[in-house]
Formats: C-alpha cells, sequence, structure tokens
C-alpha cells in the first residue's frame, strides 16, 4: 500500500508532536539540561522473614528437671531467620517515574537495544492500534506486518540511522554519546487530545506527555544533533512510552507495508 495513506491513518489518532527532523546536521548548540536522570526503575521485592518454631512438653518431675527441660526448649526453638537480597526489577506494566522511563528509551537508542525499547510499550496500545489500522492494510494481517520480529527490526533500524548520525558528528569511534532528559523536557497533552487519542485506539489512558525534541551530544567535542521525539502514555499510576507515536514518527518507515 502507499505510504502517504499508512501516514495519514496514522496522524488521524496521533496527538499533536512537533516532530523533528534526525536525517541530516542541526545546530551544535545544545539546550538539554546538565541534570541526569538514572535510568530506569527498580522495585524492590523482599521475602518474608519466616519463623519455625517447635515445643516439647516434659513430664513435671522435679524442679531441677523442669529448669533442664525449659533450658533445652528455648535452644530449641530460637527462631532462624533468613532473609533474602531484594530483588531489583523494573515493575512489570510501567513505570512509575515518566523521566526514567523517557530516559530509559534514549539510553536503549544510545545503547542500540531494540528490545529493551519494545518491552516499554503497553499492550493495551498495541492492541488498539493493530485493530484500528487494520482497514489500512489492504488485507494484510496487522499480526504479521507490526509483529514483535518486525517492529524489533524496524527499532533497530532506526537505532542504525541515529548512530549514522553520531559517527558524523564524531572525531573518533571512541567518542561518547549523551542523552540528558529532565522534567522540564516532558510537556502535558490536553486533555481533549488525549480524549480523542483514547476514542480511536479504545484505550484508557489517564494522561501523556511529550518530548517534541531532544539532544544527542558529543561529550568528547560537544557536537550536538536533535534527535527523535516521543511521547509516554500513564494508566493505573503507571507510563508507557507510547507505540503509536514512536510508530508515527520513527518505525513506520523501516515497517514492510
Amino acid at each position: 500500500m502507499k505510504r502517504t495513506g499508512i501516514a495519514a491513518a496514522i496522524a488521524a489518532i496521533m496527538m499533536c508532536i512537533s516532530l523533528t527532523s534526525c536525517g541530516g546536521k542541526s545546530s551544535s548548540e545544545s539546550s538539554s539540561s546538565e541534570t541526569s536522570t538514572a535510568a530506569g526503575e527498580t522495585a524492590a521485592s523482599e521475602e518474608n522473614e519466616t519463623v519455625s518454631e517447635t515445643s516439647t512438653s516434659a513430664e513435671e518431675t522435679t524442679a531441677e528437671q523442669t529448669t533442664a527441660a525449659s533450658e533445652e526448649k528455648t535452644s530449641e526453638t530460637t527462631a532462624e531467620k533468613t532473609t533474602e537480597p531484594a530483588a531489583e526489577k523494573k515493575d512489570e506494566g510501567g513505570y512509575t517515574d515518566v523521566t526514567a522511563l523517557a530516559q530509559t528509551f534514549y539510553n536503549a537508542y544510545l545503547g542500540h537495544d531494540p528490545e529493551a525499547v519494545y518491552a516499554l510499550f503497553d499492550t493495551e496500545e498495541i492492541d488498539g492500534y493493530s485493530k484500528l489500522i487494520k482497514d489500512e492494510l489492504e488485507g494484510k494481517d496487522p499480526a504479521v506486518v507490526f509483529s514483535k520480529k518486525a517492529v524489533v527490526s524496524a527499532i533497530d533500524q532506526s537505532m542504525t540511522s541515529i548512530s549514522e548520525i553520531m559517527d558524523a558528528y564524531s572525531d573518533s569511534g571512541q567518542d561518547e554519546w549523551t542523552v540528558e532528559i529532565t522534567a522540564d523536557d516532558l510537556e502535558d497533552v490536553e486533555e481533549a487530545q488525549l480524549d480523542d487519542f483514547n476514542g480511536d485506539l479504545s484505550t484508557s489512558y489517564a494522561a501523556a506527555k511529550i518530548i517534541n525534541y531532544v539532544f544527542y551530544r558529543d561529550k568528547s567535542n560537544d557536537q550536538s544533533f536533535t534527535g527523535n521525539s516521543s511521547a509516554f502514555l500513564n494508566k493505573n499510576g503507571k507510563w508507557y512510552l507510547s507505540y503509536s507515536s514512536l510508530m508515527q514518527s520513527e518505525l513506520i518507515n523501516y515497517i514492510d507495508l
């Protein structure tokens, strides 16, 4: 099918995002903050301490026997505490800190880790997008066109495109690149726009935020370029990377339609 048709269909369900081009060099001046947000979010889970006790009984015969039995019981029933180290992992089902989520997304681009990006999506949005876009695929199965394998491959190609721009700005292969995200980089999406988005996709997101542009900055020579925009959705107190938004701004160019 024609890309213009699919692009129009996607645009109809998108929140208003001012996209920036990653296809060429731009200003070397960076407006990103020096404050970096820790990538990723961890949630600790701790097993309960268990105490087992056994008791014995003995006939009371003499005062000496009673004392001895009591001491033996105390020794045998001392609680043995075992505490597992806290397991560090991202909460299944999203991030509580949207800034940390955004930083994780861009860190995945810096580290060329497409699987890490795919893990940031919410299945509710993926399903809603597939149902909405089905009629635009001219009979093709959206489960095949937008399979996890196809989407991960598209993310990988998008990352390669960003890497090629980095190479053009780098002085050497050892240059270190960074993207620094702060809360000020995230803008709220208006309620009316979010209502339209939820209505089109049959989703139930309570809030949304966008990053209109970012700066990829070479820490070695202080060169920079504007990079890929992004959007994030909140449901039940957890934040997710917007699948639809990334599909529009980046991935549709690498999907075999």
